[in-house]
């Protein structure tokens, strides 16, 4: 690496850091953390920082399960303090967003902000056709190492994208928020999990591509599971814009 080089890597990661000190501290995380002696540990700082697992060992932890990623640069992006920790439960913690009328972001889709680009547009391909193997890339690479646990929560707010949404995005979309909903989704596989949101949102699970890919690499969820779902879906209402469960 070259010096002009590392004093770029060293400014974006200055960056980076400065906007982690003020979400944490306007979003209260930090006083929580705090509280619970919870380090916090921003995965795109450490690889910038050169603090990396050895890719061949993650590599062969993953191949040793799946089939190899499809862009082997993913080998190269486990932090040293988080590999160390492998074996342990990782909680896919995601809130619940409807992005589309066809497609739902829960905890698959979450760990797609395990890829450390802080712009992962390159990830999503044109016209996102890269979006849903890479999903389940990450997801490969996570299961490797770690015991996952899918959670999605819904208990204050949910998020539904819509051109016409109340509050605006940094990108050219919009969203509405649905309200004190009371709800939230646990498994201990992230597929199933989905799978269920999915359905109680009304969109079959086959017809969202990561969800379909992801069942082909970790099992194919329960039927009973969307049999459950049918009969207490969760939709929005066409004159409020705001989920409600029915």
């Amino acid at each position: 690496m070259t010096s002009q080089s590392s004093l770029i890597t060293s400014i974006f990661a200055s960056t980076v850091r400065e906007q982690d000190k003020k979400f944490l501290r306007d979003t209260g995380l930090e006083d929580l953390l705090k509280m619970y002696d919870v380090e916090y540990v921003n995965l795109t700082e450490e690889i910038w920082s050169g603090r990396i697992a050895n890719p061949e060992n993650v590599r062969k932890s993953v191949e040793a399960a799946f089939t190899p990623v499809r862009r082997k640069v993913l080998y190269e992006q486990v932090p040293e303090r988080i590999y160390a920790l492998r074996g342990s439960k990782l909680v896919s913690f995601a809130k619940l967003k409807q992005q589309t009328s066809t497609r739902v972001s829960v905890t698959l889709k979450n760990m797609f902000g395990n890829i450390i680009d802080p712009s992962r547009m390159g990830w999503h391909g044109e016209g996102d056709r890269d979006l849903a193997r890479s999903i389940v890339d990450i997801n490969k690479l996570y299961a490797s190492l770690f015991d996952t646990v899918g959670l999605c929560e819904a208990i204050f707010t949910a998020v539904r994208y819509s051109k016409q949404g109340e509050y605006p995005l940094p990108w050219d979309n919009r969203y509405d928020l649905a309200e004190n909903l009371g709800l939230a989704f646990l498994g201990d596989r992230l597929v199933d999990v989905d799978a269920y949101v999915s359905q109680a949102c009304r969109i079959d699970p086959d017809k969202v591509e990561h969800i379909r890919l992801a069942a082909e690499v970790f099992g194919r969820w329960p039927q009973c599971l969307i049999e459950e779902a049918k009969a207490q879906p969760i939709r929005y209402s066409t004159d409020t814009s705001h989920l409600v469960v029915r």
